[in-house]
C-alpha cells in the first residue's frame, strides 16, 4: 500500500496529486481494455486511444485554467 501511496501523493506524501493520479487511471484503463480485447480476441489501438485521452485531458486543463480567473 505504501509503493501506491508514494507513487500517487505528492513530495510531501499526503497530499494526492491529481496528475499522478489520472496517469495511473489511464494506464490501468488501457491495460484494462487492451486485456479485454485479447481475451475476446478484438483488436485495441492503443495509440488512438492515447490521442483520444490526451485531447479530453487537454481540453478539461484548459477550461480549468480559463476558471481560475473566477476564482477569488
Amino acid at each position: 500500500m505504501k509503493l501506491f501511496r508514494d507513487i500517487l501523493t505528492d513530495y510531501d506524501g499526503t497530499t494526492y496529486d491529481t496528475g499522478r493520479v489520472v496517469a495511473v487511471a489511464l494506464v490501468a484503463s488501457m491495460i484494462a481494455f487492451e486485456s479485454v480485447a485479447v481475451w475476446h480476441g478484438k483488436t485495441f489501438d492503443p495509440q488512438a486511444f492515447g490521442i483520444g485521452m490526451a485531447s479530453i485531458l487537454g481540453a478539461l486543463g484548459a477550461a480549468i485554467a480559463g476558471d481560475n480567473h473566477r476564482r477569488p
